[in-house]
């Protein structure tokens, strides 16, 4: 299997599905923008103030490396605003509670619990974040678990890494169209 996932190989999984969920842009924040990232990056700097129109997304991964690579690929986004951090579930809680957080980036397997339950308490919440749970584990017992939970997007660490960084600069640009 190949692998273009930036933040490292893991050969030994499963390929998984880029996404269980489809939905159109819109669904999450009004008119939608479609096309590639260079465009939709040339878009939103057309916009007036990223203060009001920023996306601000929490990373929640155990693995310092990832998150750390994950967070540095994202903020050089157009659109995006604060990045958030946690290597735990309990941080990610707290993170999504305590900040406004339009998206939610979970690992499956994390120290305190799962992302799997940070997606259930999360998507709890009114208005919810966008989750995209990003795993190692791209089983179809997880994307079933995850999809009935309420995540919007499941993604595989070592497969998928250019249709996420894709998918949030689309995210991005939605977001900001829809608030300009």
């Amino acid at each position: 299997m190949t692998s273009d996932a930036p933040w490292g190989d893991s050969a030994s999984e499963p390929e998984g599905t880029a996404f269980f969920r489809p939905r159109p842009l819109e669904f999450f924040f009004g008119e939608a923008y479609i096309g590639t990232t260079q465009e939709l990056t040339k878009r939103s700097n057309m916009g007036n103030g990223m203060l009001e129109t920023s996306l601000h997304v929490l990373i929640a991964d155990d693995s310092a490396f990832l998150r750390n690579r994950l967070a540095r690929m994202i903020t050089r986004i157009s659109g995006v605003g604060h990045v958030h951090l946690a290597a735990d579930t309990a941080s990610a809680l707290l993170t999504v509670r305590d900040q406004a957080v339009d998206l939610a980036i979970l690992d499956i397997q994390m120290p305190g619990g799962s992302g799997i339950d940070a997606l259930r308490t999360i998507k709890e919440r009114s208005p919810s974040p966008i989750v995209i749970m990003l795993t190692n584990y791209p089983y179809p017992q997880y994307q079933q678990k995850c999809e009935n939970l309420g995540a919007d997007y499941f993604f595989s660490k070592s497969t998928n890494s250019t249709e996420l960084i894709d998918l949030v600069a689309r995210l991005a640009i939605t977001k900001g169209n829809s608030n300009g």
